[in-house]
């Protein structure tokens, strides 16, 4: 799930102390968001990508309290491999902006991937 109690949306939630999240930040609160566990596997496979629009998204919506959407401790950081996705979000780039910059690594991951496949 991801929302804040400063957006409006048809769903919400309460943030609570889980295994995952000992301590969320709103933890109590009512939110209003998106209820992202309706994604499912299958559509994830299908696309073939990484689903970036929400963090875009939410982070655009949460206009006034942009300098708190990514927590102190840039997580973000660690779960994308570098500040780079979210200095690209910082600036304002949109999806298709950031993928163009995935580009020459994917080339690169695909030669060296091609040396290990086994099917054509």
């Amino acid at each position: 799930m991801i929302g804040h109690p400063k957006l409006t949306s048809d769903f919400s939630f309460i943030p609570e102390p889980n295994e995952g999240a000992k301590d969320p930040p709103l933890s109590g609160q009512k939110c209003y968001g998106s209820d992202l566990s309706k994604v499912t596997t299958g559509s994830i496979i299908h696309t073939k990508k990484l689903n970036i629009s929400y963090l875009i998204d939410y982070y655009q919506k949460m206009s006034s309290i942009k300098e708190k959407f990514f927590l102190d401790n840039n997580f973000i950081d660690k779960l994308a491999g570098s500040d780079k996705l979210r200095k690209q979000i910082l600036s304002g780039l949109k999806e298709d902006e950031i993928r163009k910059t995935w580009q020459a690594g994917l080339d690169k991951f695909a030669v060296i991937r091609s040396k290990y496949l086994i099917y054509r």
